[in-house]
This record gives C-alpha cells, sequence and structure tokens, in this order.
C-alpha cells in the first residue's frame, strides 16, 4: 500500500523470481522436472490460457505465474513502473493485460496528500470496497488461507491512512481465519524530513495497528539509512572507491531508496522461505505469533538482519569465507 509499500513489494518480488529461478536451474541439473508444487502455490498462482487455476501436482508445469498480490497507490506512478517492468506479468490478467480493472492493483491519480485523514476516510470510503473485492478474489483462489502480509510506509498519507484502513476490514472481514501481518516503515526523525506530517501520520497509523494487526515488524527509516551508509564507508575502504553495480544489494555511490528497500525485501525473502521452499526443519510462519506474542498488544516485533551482504563482481573484494561470515553476523556493524 502506497509509494513506499509498493517499491518494497516491487523489489521483494524481483527477489522472489531471482530465487525461485535459481531453484529450477538447480532441479534441472539433477534431472529433475519443474513443477507447479505446494511450495511455490504457497505466493504464486499457475494459470492456464484461459486464465483458470491449475491444480498442484507432479504432472502440473509452470505456464503463466500470477503472484498472489494487491498494489495499492493513490497515484500511478509506482504501480505503472512495476506492471511496465520485467516482473510486470505477474499482476497482470492473462486474458485482458491491458485491462487495469482486471489487473491486481487500484489506482487513483491525485494521491493523499501526505494526509493520513485523506487516505483514511476519503480513499478508505472511495476504494475500500474495490481493494477488498480483489482481496475476496485472491482469497477465493487460495487453497488454505494462512495469513496477509501488509507492507507501507507510516509516513505519507496513503500508506498511513488506506493502508490502516485496509488493515482494519481485513481484521473486520477475516478476523481469526487469518493471520495480519504487517511490515510497516517508520519516517526519519532527522530535521531532514521534507514530509512535516509524518509524525501525526504514524501515531494515528499506531493505534490501527495495535487493535487490527496480528504481527508488527517495524522499519526503522534512520536505521536503514545508517546501515546503507555505513556499508557503503566499508565498501569503499576494501576497494578504493565507491561501489558500482555488480547486481548486489548496494550498487549506488550515495544512500537510494533502492538501497534501503532491498534491505526490508531481503527481512521478509528470509521470514517467508520456509513456506516457499521445502525443508525437514521448516515451521509454520503462524509461529511466529504463538512463540514471540505474549500478549494480544504486544505484537511489535523487530526484526533483524545478519550478516548484510553484497553480491559484487569487483574482483577486489575477496570471497567470503564460512568464518568471515559467522564473524560478520555478530559484529556491531552488522
Amino acid at each position: 500500500v502506497g509509494q513506499c509499500g509498493n517499491q518494497i513489494g516491487w523489489r521483494f518480488w524481483d527477489l522472489v523470481i531471482r530465487e525461485h529461478s535459481a531453484e529450477a536451474r538447480r532441479r534441472q541439473a539433477q534431472g529433475r522436472a519443474i513443477v507447479y508444487d505446494d511450495c511455490i502455490s504457497t505466493f504464486f498462482r499457475n494459470l492456464d490460457a484461459n486464465g483458470s487455476d491449475i491444480p498442484t501436482g507432479s504432472d502440473s508445469p509452470l505456464e503463466n505465474m500470477r503472484a498472489r498480490a494487491i498494489l495499492v497507490d493513490m497515484e500511478q506512478g509506482v504501480i505503472n513502473q512495476v506492471l511496465n517492468s520485467k516482473i510486470g506479468s505477474l499482476f497482470r490478467d492473462p486474458k485482458r493485460p491491458n485491462d487495469c480493472r482486471q489487473q491486481q492493483c487500484v489506482t487513483d491519480v491525485s494521491g493523499a496528500g501526505n494526509n493520513w485523514a485523506h487516505g483514511y476516510f476519503g480513499y478508505g470510503a472511495t476504494y475500500g470496497d474495490s481493494v477488498m473485492e480483489k482481496v475476496r478474489y485472491a482469497v477465493e483462489a487460495c487453497d488454505s488461507l494462512q495469513a496477509f502480509f501488509c507492507v507501507n510506509s507510516l509516513g505519507g498519507g496513503t500508506g498511513s491512512g488506506l493502508g490502516s484502513y485496509i488493515l482494519e476490514r481485513l481484521e473486520d472481514e477475516y478476523g481469526s481465519k487469518a493471520y495480519r501481518f504487517v511490515s510497516a516503515l517508520f519516517p526519519t526523525i532527522d530535521a531532514e524530513d521534507d514530509v512535516i506530517t509524518s509524525p501525526y501520520n504514524a501515531i494515528l497509523s499506531l493505534t490501527k495497528l495495535r487493535e487490527n494487526a496480528s504481527c508488527v515488524l517495524p522499519i526503522s527509516n534512520d536505521a536503514l539509512a545508517r546501515i546503507v551508509n555505513t556499508y557503503n564507508a566499508s565498501a569503499a575502504m576494501v576497494t578504493g572507491g565507491p561501489q558500482k553495480g555488480g547486481g548486489g544489494m548496494f550498487s549506488s555511490k550515495q544512500t537510494t531508496f533502492d538501497d534501503m528497500n532491498s534491505i526490508v525485501a531481503r527481512c521478509w525473502l528470509d521470514l517467508t522461505a520456509s513456506m516457499r521452499f521445502e525443508g525437514s526443519l521448516n515451521v509454520d510462519l503462524n509461529e511466529i505469533t504463538s512463540n514471540l506474542v505474549p500478549f494480544p498488544n504486544t505484537h511489535f516485533l523487530l526484526p533483524a538482519l545478519s550478516p548484510i551482504f553484497q553480491r559484487s563482481k569487483d574482483v577486489r573484494l575477496q570471497p567470503r569465507s564460512f568464518d568471515h561470515m559467522f564473524t560478520d553476523a555478530f559484529s556491531p556493524g552488522s
């Protein structure tokens, strides 16, 4: 929900596709068929040429993959970029790819103006039913609904206001039938924040998060910027200059939103790995709330990701050993 939420989601789905593509190549190398199994079906639908769901099974090939996701923003810029990107086909109806009404998105043109009330009361009343209709359509395509993942920022108007409204509707309509995980990006406390209403938007959203979410993973904008700056500084010391490309997590000369979004997306990627891949030690995602939330309103869990590494093609960076990764995992700057 919102510009920030869709940018993080864009990065997340890109990483998911890359991860599953690597798994598919591994299966091919082992002489195993690439099929639509239960693990892939947790985050993807597999549709035939007519738009009908293909059931999971050993004889179900991968055809037209669609993400189990809904993109909501009251401005069209970011969502249009997503739909026109390499992974845009994940969010389009195969029979009507150019019909925005049939896409997995809800947009407007004017935005919420960084106003929580405008997003919650204005756009909530206008687009709430449209969003929930798409949610119901997505839920009907699930064999066993387990949880909703909501990604949004609390600083803007759409992510905070409309995001709060959608979360409230999800709690009203589904209640205990499905857990509601929220990745909430908190605004910066630095004086350089150009959104003067962001503290108010965040405070108003916190009430809805406390009342309607099952689990909240708060993300600090300041912490993300500090991590990226620290990493880029250390990488520059090793290579003698700023990092340039290479397809890694951090690839620019200065702190960018894409670098910060990559960290959040990586957290969700690792958090959902036990759902998307087979494993004897995998645990149910809902056990997070069962084991870590002692009381209903104390469901704000601080996520951590360590070590934060980069996949660079720079030959000046030495290959990482197991001991090096273990040391980085416990380093203060990780």
